[in-house]
Parts: structure tokens; C-alpha cells; sequence
């Protein structure tokens, strides 16, 4: 609430689906209409990942993330979105799967994404597929 009266907007990291559409976003939104504020930025921060191998895409994500989810602030942000562990959070699956999730963020009210891409070892092309997708998305194409 502090956030939303005196800023103009705000970053989320590992904030799953839940948490920023029951809790960030309506109570930074809220806070910041009532400081006079619109259109506040609601940033969120979210591991993603184009690949067919869902599996070894939380895998992955469980070993590239996994102290996140034992720094407090960020523990907090994911038990109040219901999410076990980062890789709860992460945006994977093929090229449409990924834009469905990301199109998602924004009707939930995320203004932006900042998606950081991670390579899948057995997956070669997932990094090259993942910055393809979101070139593709920035661009509105």
C-alpha cells in the first residue's frame, strides 16, 4: 500500500497468477487511486522457458531457482500465491502455450513482463525458441 501512494508503479518476482491477481495488483492499483496515482506499472518477474519438455523445464527451473524460495520476501510472495516452490511459478510450454500464459498476466492487470529466459540442457533450441517468442510478442507481431 505504501508502494502504490508513492510510487508510480512496482516489481513482482516469482509472483504466481494467484497472488498477483487476488493480492499485487488490486491492492497496488487501489492504494495508488486514492494517492491520485493511475495507471500504475505492475511489473512482474517471471522465469520462462519455450519448450516441449515440461518436465525437464521444472526440473530445471527447480535447480536454477531454488534459493529464492528460502529468502524470506520471496517465500512470502510465494506461499501467498499458493506456490510451493519457484518453478510453481515459471512460464513454460511450446510457443503458444507460453503467449496464453503471458497474454494471462494481462488481463490480470501486469503492465510488464520481465521475463527471464533459462536454458533447458537437454532442450538446445529452448533458449533460442524463448527469445524468439518474446522478440515476437514485444514487437506485437
Amino acid at each position: 500500500r505504501l508502494c502504490g501512494r508513492l510510487s508510480g508503479g512496482t516489481a513482482t518476482w516469482l509472483g504466481s497468477n494467484s497472488y498477483l491477481e487476488s493480492q499485487a495488483v488490486p491492492i497496488f492499483k487501489d492504494a495508488a487511486a486514492k494517492a491520485g496515482r493511475k495507471n500504475p506499472r505492475i511489473i512482474a518477474g517471471i522465469p520462462v522457458a519455450v519448450t516441449d519438455d515440461i518436465d525437464a523445464a521444472k526440473q530445471t527451473a527447480a535447480n536454477t531457482f531454488a534459493n529464492y524460495g528460502t529468502i524470506p520476501s520471496y517465500r512470502a510472495v510465494l506461499d501467498a500465491g499458493g506456490a510451493a516452490a519457484p518453478e510453481d511459478v515459471v512460464i513454460v510450454g511450446n510457443e503458444k502455450e507460453v503467449a496464453d500464459q503471458i497474454a494471462q498476466l494481462s488481463r490480470i492487470g501486469v503492465t510488464d513482463l520481465n521475463a527471464v529466459p533459462y536454458s533447458i540442457p537437454s532442450d538446445k533450441a529452448s533458449r533460442i525458441r524463448t527469445r524468439e517468442l518474446l522478440s515476437t510478442l514485444a514487437r506485437g507481431s
